[in-house]
């Protein structure tokens, strides 16, 4: 069924990312590229949205952002990076370089799934980690929020310095694919002993892929991307409140850092 830009912006809002999700790599041909392009734009022009919301109330409710570099902050360094600070701000816009980072990741790791370019080109890179300060129990309970990490698209390139074709292999999976970091785990956004980074792998000629959140959820598969997302606004920009037993928010506060919120 074609007329999918349409149809999104009548609200069908899963149903037109299911039908682009199950086409795979059709999605990159010429008769359907163009408006496949076009629905993920306005996604994450609707996402782009809701971070412009979440920010400003999660401060209202004391929500202290770390705004820059979190092992600096967390180890209280006196001297943080002022280029990985400026980095890793709660939210930055696209920079100017964006096409061409792309280009080189393209030229590096192969495609990467149009839902994860259009955030690069339409959003940019988000940085929620933080901590609620109000009691010693509450602030406890910040390490089991997960909140929402887009890694910089100037960070990706970064993951792939390699110059001998031996080393290429050695980063390479059994099928050929790379793995691609797109934000670190629910530990070491909080400087815990980690298992690494939730990753992507590329090449991907898709409308989506799999976000693999390394285990760290075992009530359920790791999401795509999209649904990642989708998952951290429902919680107010905590995937971890997902899956916890104690709430750190009350449903007031949950429902007012998502009210208004942009389905997407």
């Amino acid at each position: 069924m074609s007329g999918w830009f349409e149809r999104y912006q009548q609200g069908f809002y899963q149903e037109v990312y299911d039908e682009l999700l199950a086409m795979k790599e059709q999605v990159f041909e010429k008769p359907v590229y163009q408006e496949a392009s076009l629905v993920a734009r306005s996604m994450m022009s609707r996402v782009r949205d809701n971070i412009a919301l979440l920010i400003p109330r999660l401060k209202t409710l004391g929500y202290e952002l770390v705004d820059g570099d979190w092992s600096s902050y967390w180890e209280q360094a006196e001297y943080p990076e002022p280029e990985l600070n400026e980095l890793l701000r709660a939210y930055r816009e696209p920079p100017l370089q964006t096409p061409a980072f792309l280009q080189e990741i393209g030229q590096r790791v192969g495609a990467l799934p149009l839902a994860v370019r259009c955030w690069y080109e339409e959003v940019g890179s988000v940085n929620l980690i933080g901590t609620f300060p109000k009691t010693a129990a509450r602030k406890e309970l910040s390490y089991e929020l997960d909140p929402l990490l887009i890694l910089p698209v100037d960070c990706l390139l970064e993951q792939f310095p390699f110059e001998t074709p031996e080393e290429w292999e050695e980063a390479r999976n059994e099928d050929g694919t790379f793995n691609l970091d797109l934000a670190v785990d629910a530990d070491l956004k909080y400087n815990i002993s980690g298992s690494g980074g939730y990753f992507i792998q590329t090449p991907c000629n898709a409308f989506d892929t799999t976000f693999d959140l390394l285990g760290y959820y075992h009530h359920a598969p790791s999401p795509t991307f999209i649904n990642y997302l989708r998952t951290c606004f429902r919680w107010g920009g905590f995937f971890g409140l997902s899956a916890q037993n104690r709430p750190t928010l009350t449903p007031d506060e949950l429902a007012f850092l998502t009210e208004d919120f942009l389905a997407f």
